[in-house]
């Protein structure tokens, strides 16, 4: 993998949509629970 690569796929984190995250990150949670019910 080239150095160029990897530069291009970094992602800066103060850009990301926190609270989609969040939201998709306790949907996520909930259903591995429920799954392991």
């Amino acid at each position: 993998m080239s150095k160029t690569l990897i530069k291009t796929q970094t992602v800066e984190w103060k850009n990301l949509n926190w609270r989609k995250l969040e939201r998709v990150t306790f949907k996520l949670q909930k259903r591995i629970f429920q799954a392991s019910e």
